[in-house]
């Protein structure tokens, strides 16, 4: 087969304006209601001449933008999409991509056609900068369209119930579009090599998952970092935690004092979903070594937090033990950055914050180490913003109504590496956290709370008897120079990478939190 993907901004040639016309005829019955029943010119048009009525759509089509998928020089389906201005249905979003129609030959379906081109489509509309977010409607008896729209990661926004007759819904999905981090608009972060992705699962046994919810009021959601290979609560890699301004609701922080070690993953959630995610790391920690026969009587589950009621209607709680476990489910080395997971509704220097991270990479004694970071920005005031050197946050400020005023909020930094460090040398790296805050322009302010939370899987405190002496292997002291340096540049980035791959969103009260990427 020879499949070839064409984007036309509007059908200008004959022969394939001839081809998509003849595959909108063949399918419009498939549509609930038929196309040649929609709207009064379409259906009056369709009344007199039945070809009529699918011309007069079809020439609303191609105005739009629109994907042709060719095989053996054929068209055999086609994708349209245009902007939307307004929708009722979306109106808590703006600069829509919206998908209007995707026809395929019958005789090709069945093929994976319409996943390849709306993943053909999405990489197009990605990369352009109008758009915030993909949607589109179709009814609730199109079940492979349902389908399809898990698939892609669509989520309902709004349900109109019996919109298309008696037990038949329309159903609008949304899916916000992912930015790209700091470096694509030119900026570059310190001096040091990045790792392969440029995120913390570049460290060797990291994985990072998202659970993210999207319905009306409630967007929020979990991130869970996994620290190793294995099970973590019989591995236990060394680990420490530095609170810079300790307000916050951080579960877990205490035991880490005490004994440096991880029990269990990670997670990041709002504030007040702390004790539900909680239950479910203890939940899947329980799961885990009970499938290899150890019984479980004690674990302590380690939980960040930031708040983000200004997007999230927060008081509701909505993450279930059950939402951490499928966060854990899907974890892996590819995650979304920006508005997901545990970043879904925060705000950093008034801007859209969210999940961000990076990587470097340390070369010493002939072997290559690797640092990564991972934050939850929710901290900052407007006017502060820095952007590698560069103050922009004035700027900001005159573009925008709803600036913040106060540094508060709150960001939690995950730092993880596969450098052999004592935690007390972790600990130390962790303060210098604060140095990448303070390069973005925060001052780290009395409303802010500011915990860092550190560890390597290059040493582990597993569970050990009889008289055996475990083996922990310390970088030597005078060379931490270089692991501060490193750490301190991928804070840094992590934080502008979570301000440009996320997208705008509204907030509660509808006021706008815009993406960074807007003004750079």
């Amino acid at each position: 087969m020879n499949d070839e993907f064409f984007f036309r901004d509007e059908l200008k040639d004959k022969r394939e304006a001839d081809e998509v016309y003849d595959i909108l005829s063949d399918c419009d019955k498939d549509f609930e209601p038929p196309l040649s029943e929609r709207g009064s010119t379409i259906q009056k048009t369709w009344e007199k001449n039945p070809g009529d009525g699918v011309r007069d759509y079809f020439h609303e089509v191609v105005k739009q933008h629109t994907l042709l998928l060719k095989r053996e020089g054929k068209i055999i389906a086609f994708l349209s999409f245009r902007p939307m201005e307004e929708c009722e249905e979306l109106n808590r979003y703006r600069d829509i991509c919206y998908f209007t129609t995707l026809c395929i030959r019958k005789e090709y379906r069945g093929q994976g056609l319409a996943l390849m081109l709306y993943q053909k489509a999405e990489e197009y509309v990605e990369k352009s900068s109008r758009y915030t977010v993909m949607a589109l409607r179709t009814w609730s008896t199109n079940k492979a369209q349902l389908h399809l729209m898990d698939k892609l990661g669509f989520h309902c926004e709004t349900r109109l119930k019996n919109d298309r007759g008696e037990g038949v819904d329309t159903i609008y999905f949304v899916k916000e579009i992912t930015g790209t981090g700091i470096r694509a608009y030119g900026y570059t972060i310190g001096n040091g090599k990045c790792g392969a992705r440029n995120t913390i699962t570049d460290v060797p046994g990291v994985k990072v998952g998202h659970y993210t919810v999207c319905e009306g009021k409630n967007q929020t959601g979990v991130t869970v970092i996994i620290p190793c290979d294995g099970v973590v609560y019989e591995k236990k890699p060394l680990a420490a935690v530095y609170a810079l301004n300790g307000f916050g609701k951080t579960q877990g922080t205490v035991q880490i004092e005490e004994l440096g070690v991880l029990e269990t993953p990670i997670a990041l959630t709002n504030t007040l979903n702390v004790g539900k995610v909680a239950d479910g790391l203890v939940t899947f920690t329980e799961r885990e070594c009970r499938k290899n026969g150890k019984e479980l009587v004690s674990v302590n589950p380690v939980v960040g937090e930031t708040n983000d009621s200004k997007i999230n209607q927060i008081t509701e709680r909505v993450i279930e033990a059950d939402d951490v476990l499928s966060a854990i489910e899907h974890a892996g080395k590819d995650f979304k950055q920006g508005a997901a997971g545990a970043g879904r509704g925060t705000v950093c220097f008034g801007l859209k914050g969210g999940i961000g991270s990076a990587s470097r990479v340390l070369m010493f004694g002939g072997t290559e180490y690797t640092i990564g970071v991972l934050v939850q920005s929710n901290f900052g005031k407007t006017e502060d913003l820095t952007v590698a050197g560069i103050s922009v946050g004035r700027k900001i400020c005159a573009k925008i109504q709803n600036s913040t005023k106060e540094d508060k909020g709150s960001i939690m930094v995950i730092v993880g590496m596969d450098l052999p460090l004592g935690e007390r040398q972790l600990k130390r790296v962790l303060k210098r956290v604060a140095v990448g805050l303070v390069r973005t322009g925060s001052y780290m302010g009395h409303g802010s709370g500011d915990v860092f939370i550190g560890f390597t899987n290059a040493n582990s405190m597993p569970d050990m008897e009889g008289e055996q002496f475990p083996v922990i292997k310390c970088f030597p002291e005078n060379q931490l120079d270089k692991v501060f340096r490193l750490v301190a540049e991928a804070v840094e980035e992590s934080i502008l990478n979570s301000l440009t791959c996320a997208k705008t969103m509204p907030g509660r009260d509808g006021e706008i939190y815009h993406s960074l990427c807007e003004f750079l």
